[in-house]
């Protein structure tokens, strides 16, 4: 075992995936008897601690660096952010980029910063296109995310909201490059006049999480035109850790009409707990989700739309799924997961194992021991 005096530099607070990746790795490698400690950054607006288990955080308050140290015993660095934002750490034998990108190109800058590492990190192949297609030369290795089965609490509230329902769970930022008008337009159109189905939608955002629960509302009457069904249930504030998790047990389908994924981990947290995934033919979320796990909605390759290269550091090109055909699929779901045999059951199940040891923290931690490896 090589992974030995790790200092891993990122955000560890937040309720971002960035955040979420970062709190996992660590934990299992401390749970592996790893040599890791790690340095914390904020970039959210809000106080995310408020969310977090107290006790989350004095576990992870124990192995936190308050400035960016080699103790001796640390050969690696490593850096988990955007990848316009990366730096090396030259007190470090070996200093490794974690990093994502959801389109085809990664900012402009960023291409020279990746290039000063030894290597990055990087958690699918459609992500590791994005860095090989703007110039980064380095190694790049793909090692997925770790996401493991969950125990879902029970909750009294969604029990009985969700009784005698198909129930449909999206979650993401309410961003145009998450795809919520696709999927709103689609779900709606699909169940316009369908009382027995919900869609629960827990969305969040960066920028303006004090007034995103209005601005959704009003998009869901804008789009559903003052029909009384499908019936919505949106949920547009921070939950704590096991109120979140509790809305994957009282779901029987997960929807993502993303455009950008690097990987996608509510699609992950949604098959490794054994639900039906319904995502889009292209992306990241690709490297777990496949024909025979997941109901993929057909894609393609398409522009950024205006609003989001405004606002934000995509570049080239990101996926566009189809809404005939997501609105197609909603139907043939409603029509066969109502009546779903032991058998159906039984193949879901023996899929989403397979999904499960794909991202096991033993196959994840193996992939970084391989890596260090050759650089050891």
């Amino acid at each position: 075992m090589n992974m030995q005096g790790v200092h891993w530099f990122g955000s560890c607070y937040e309720g971002s995936g960035y955040s979420n990746v970062l709190r996992s790795y660590l934990y299992w490698m401390i749970k592996q008897g790893r040599d890791v400690n790690f340095s914390n950054i904020n970039y959210s607006l809000e106080n995310n601690l408020k969310y977090i288990d107290q006790s989350v955080i004095d576990f992870y308050k124990q192995y936190e660096q308050q400035q960016i140290l080699n103790t001796g015993s640390s050969k690696v660095f490593i850096n988990h952010s955007t990848p316009d934002i990366l730096f090396v750490n030259p007190k470090f034998k070996n200093n490794f980029a974690y990093s994502v990108w959801e389109s085809t190109f990664i900012p402009l800058k960023a291409k020279n910063k990746c290039n000063n590492f030894d290597a990055l990190f990087t958690a699918s192949e459609y992500s590791k296109n994005a860095f090989e297609n703007s110039g980064v030369k380095i190694p790049i290795e793909i090692i997925p995310h770790i996401v493991v089965p969950r125990d879902l609490k029970e909750d009294k509230f969604l029990e009985e909201l969700t009784k005698d329902k198909l129930v449909f769970l999206a979650i993401f930022d309410w961003h145009i490059g998450k795809g919520y008008d696709v999927l709103l337009k689609g779900f709606i159109e699909a169940f316009k006049d369908d009382k027995d189905v919900l869609l629960i939608l827990k969305t969040n955002s960066f920028v303006n999480f004090k007034t995103l629960q209005s601005t959704v509302v009003n998009y869901i009457k804008m789009v559903k035109q003052n029909n009384e069904f499908p019936k919505i249930l949106p949920i547009a504030y921070p939950l704590k850790e096991d109120k979140f998790y509790s809305l994957y047990k009282y779901c029987d389908v997960y929807l993502s009409m993303s455009r950008r994924e690097a990987f996608s981990l509510t699609c992950a947290d949604a098959i490794v707990n054994g639900k039906l995934v319904v995502a889009p033919s292209l992306g990241g979320q690709r490297y777990f989700l496949n024909e025979n796990n997941s109901c993929l909605v057909e894609s393609k390759m398409d522009d950024i739309k205006k609003v989001e290269r405004e606002r934000s550091n995509y570049r080239g090109q990101w996926v566009e799924p189809s809404l005939d055909d997501f609105i197609f699929k909603l139907k043939i779901i409603k029509e066969k997961w109502s009546c779903r045999t032991q058998e159906d059951k039984d193949e879901l199940k023996k899929e989403s194992e397979k999904v499960i040891q794909l991202l096991s923290p033993e196959n994840v931690l193996e992939m970084f021991d391989k890596v260090f490896d050759r650089f050891n």
